[in-house]
């Protein structure tokens, strides 16, 4: 039973992801799987702004590591 009640409790990794940018977060990959475990941010990303219908921006950052490049996620 208790067991029952927690699964509906659970948040999923997109429902997490979404509560994040809600309250004013960024959010990068490398951050989305170190808090929420989450290996597909983009995915992720891309059901929240075409099933959720969210304004999310993608500003593109220039790490400083390698001068690789990655995405940073925001509401606008």
């Amino acid at each position: 039973r208790l067991e029952r009640i927690m699964s509906r409790t659970r948040l999923t990794k997109t429902e997490k992801v979404k509560r994040h940018l809600e309250r004013g977060g960024k959010i990068t990959s490398m951050q989305a799987f170190k808090k929420f475990n989450a290996t597909r941010l983009s995915a992720i990303i891309f059901e929240l702004r075409n099933r959720h219908n969210m304004n999310i921006k993608t500003q593109e950052k220039v790490s400083r590591l390698d001068n690789g490049k990655y995405a940073e996620y925001y509401l606008a």
